[in-house]
């Protein structure tokens, strides 16, 4: 008995150990998108996003946007962060196909084409005014922000030069009572972030200052807590003239849970494909 008993009992730990290895904590958020489509009618993205240490998964639940296959239903995508660069995945459920790409790879793949740009910001190119008490979104009292930024892009494309002036005005929506996930304490995974940030607009002029002024506004914000809802106008005009368009996030329903590691790996039967036969629309 006590043989067989000192048999069973390691067994039982090892298989307790690997259990708890094969779970992570989460948060868990519900999103409904709002963007602004043509001639005044709009389409409706609902989402579930899951977030763990520096990973992320975002599963499409349904849409209306028919001409954007990347957010179509049972379409999931995956960021996983690394030291120096994000690799993004794109899992179809219904086809068992994956593809992924680097992030540094979308920007440095626009020279390719023979297409250069330059970004630079202008003016007060990252403001942030505190508005006052805002409405309650699932279940928690939040907080009124406003961002502004404007930029300028120039770019070339085959001999011709065009130059586009962009201002973005954003309401934030921030849940003081919630603890942001976006602060970082650990100084060490601070400067990963930085060297990734880097890497990933270091192809683009200008880009990287960009980058650098939104993400202190973002550590402002991660400081009063978590953001709940983001309504987006965004102006661009050319010499063709100006257009504003609007988009709005708002979360639906927020946790902090467990969830199963699997669910930032490649379930096993799915085949390899390249990025345009899984995001193309025919």
């Amino acid at each position: 008995m006590l043989t067989m008993r000192a048999l069973i009992c390691p067994i039982a730990v090892t298989s307790f150990a690997a259990a708890a290895a094969a779970q992570t904590k989460a948060v868990v958020v519900d999103q409904r998108t709002i963007m602004e489509a043509v001639a005044g009618k709009s389409d409706t993205i609902l989402s579930r996003t899951v977030t763990s240490k520096e990973r992320v998964r975002v599963d499409y639940i349904s849409s209306t946007a028919a001409a954007s296959p990347v957010f179509r239903p049972g379409l999931t995508e995956l960021m996983m962060t690394g030291d120096s660069d994000m690799t993004i995945i794109f899992m179809d459920s219904a086809r068992k196909i994956y593809a992924e790409m680097k992030q540094s790879s979308i920007m440095s793949s626009a020279g390719i084409a023979g297409v250069a740009m330059k970004f630079e910001p202008t003016g007060d190119s990252a403001t942030i005014d505190s508005i006052g008490p805002g409405p309650t979104i699932a279940g928690h009292k939040t907080l009124h922000f406003r961002t502004h930024s404007t930029s300028r892009m120039t770019m070339t494309m085959f001999g011709d030069t065009s130059v586009r002036a962009t201002a973005v005005t954003t309401d934030l929506y921030v849940a003081p009572d919630l603890a942001s996930d976006s602060t970082e304490r650990d100084s060490v995974r601070t400067k990963s972030t930085s060297a990734r940030l880097r890497s990933m607009t270091r192809t683009i002029p200008g880009a990287e200052a960009m980058a650098e002024q939104t993400a202190k506004v973002a550590k402002r914000l991660a400081k009063c807590g978590t953001t709940l809802k983001t309504v987006t106008a965004t102006t661009a005009t050319t010499a063709a003239g100006a257009r504003t368009q609007h988009m709005s996030l708002e979360t639906l329903n927020y946790e902090k849970r467990v969830v199963p590691e699997s669910l930032f790996s490649i379930p096993a039967g799915y085949k390899k494909v390249a990025l345009m036969d899984i995001v193309s629309p025919f």
